[in-house]
């Protein structure tokens, strides 16, 4: 399986306070650091079991977890190290240590362990739940020192196709999710029933995908839909069981949800769907080139080995397409649309568990189609901010443990 090396950073910084499950006697400074908290007089607990967790970590798209390694400061009194820090892994739910012993990871209770172990055995841990926690134990045993930590950075081996992941998992996954636009059917009932069918009795002129009825009214007796009949919907049969029986002959309101069919074009000659309404994403493509280059190194810090990953970091641009048979879906859809990136600043890459900025670079252009059905187009487009390709094989490197000096050593201040 081709798989890429994938680095992703824990930083503690205000921006993420919010996410950061700080523990009794820790806190995140506004710095951009985790340490322990002095408390009225000044001092800090020497406590042993005082901690903090991460946020939940969880990328589709990771195939196996190969890479730690922390950015970490010590308390120091004098000359002399205090401070420790520990570490466990959780996937949200369990919390395991690496046990020596037993050459695995074991649900944790008292023991932690240090960056050097989880460094070097994280490759055991699962990821078939694709989630990764860390579990942050801060520990001193001066009340006048406190650890410090930074950042945390794991390494993963991930399968990504990183266009596929915005567009169709990311983007079209976030609008099937969200995007619901009204409809309304009106007819008048043949017989006494408490059961509409919409696929055989009462069908609708327009084939909507319905995942989901809003309301049903007896619209002759309560035209002002004070009175919400509905009890349920199948959304595979169509059929929709009422509260109460309705008389023969009067007129029913269905207020219903409906979503269209998404898909990406593959032809430039595409102009007529077979189905309506539907989302055609068009013109896919990267801007400014080949974007903004970067790198980042994972490494483990007491082997001196580690990975250097090279990414670039641009932005992602395609034409939507809107499409539908009755000009008042347009504009429904066109009210759904607004609702949705109004609500959504931000999309969130499935692959990658990373949140991407969303901007509206045109907005909607409404026209009359001049294909034989008639169907009334609208086109926007819209950009995906800074997003991060790793398309570069990544690079093994070696770091510096130790740096000896021979000879003689001047030094002038001044």
């Amino acid at each position: 399986m081709r798989q890429k090396k994938i680095p992703y950073t824990f930083e503690f910084l205000e921006k993420n306070r919010n996410k950061v499950i700080l523990g009794v006697g820790t806190r995140l400074n506004p710095a951009g650091y985790l340490q322990l908290m002095e408390d009225i007089t000044g001092v800090y607990s020497t406590d042993d079991d005082l901690n903090v967790r991460t946020w939940v970590y969880n990328p589709d798209s990771v195939r196996g977890w190969i890479g730690f390694e922390v950015s970490d400061a010590p308390g120091l009194v004098d000359i002399d190290v205090v401070t420790s820090i520990g570490f466990r892994l959780s996937d949200g739910t369990t919390d395991y240590y690496w046990d020596e012993d037993e050459e695995d990871w074991v649900e944790a209770t008292d023991y932690w362990n240090t960056e050097s172990e989880v460094a070097e055995n994280i490759s055991l841990f699962s990821a078939e739940s694709k989630k990764l926690q860390i579990v942050i134990n801060l520990k001193t045993t001066d009340s006048s020192a406190t650890p410090w930590v930074r950042t945390i950075k794991v390494l993963f081996n991930s399968d990504i196709e990183l266009k596929e992941d915005i567009v169709f998992s990311s983007f079209i996954g976030a609008c099937e999710n969200q995007i619901r636009v009204k409809g309304r059917h009106l007819f008048r009932l043949s017989e006494e029933n408490d059961e509409l069918d919409l696929k055989n009795d009462y069908p609708l002129e327009t084939p909507y995908n319905i995942p989901e009825i809003d309301g049903v009214y007896n619209h002759t007796d309560d035209p002002h839909h004070f009175v919400d009949l509905f009890q349920s919907f199948n959304a595979t049969t169509r059929l929709i069981t009422l509260s109460s029986e309705v008389d023969t002959g009067k007129d029913i309101w269905v207020d219903f949800l409906w979503v269209p069919e998404f898909s990406v074009s593959t032809s430039l000659d595409f102009n007529e769907p077979e189905k309506v309404p539907i989302v055609i994403l068009d013109d896919l493509k990267q801007i400014g080139g080949a974007g903004l280059k970067a790198e980042d190194t994972v490494v483990n810090r007491y082997a001196g080995q580690g990975w250097k990953i090279e990414y670039a970091q641009c932005d992602f641009q395609f034409l939507i397409r809107f499409m539908t048979d009755k000009a008042i879906d347009m504009l429904r859809l066109s009210d759904e649309m607004r609702r949705f990136f109004a609500n959504n600043l931000t999309i969130r890459s499935i692959g990658l568990d990373r949140e991407y900025d969303i901007q509206i670079t045109s907005d909607w252009d409404m026209l009359s189609s001049a294909g034989e059905r008639g169907l009334i187009e609208a086109n926007m487009t819209v950009q995906i901010l800074r997003t991060l390709f790793f398309e570069k094989t990544a690079t093994a490197v070696t770091t510096v443990k130790k740096l000896y000096f021979t000879g003689d050593f001047d030094q002038t201040v001044g």
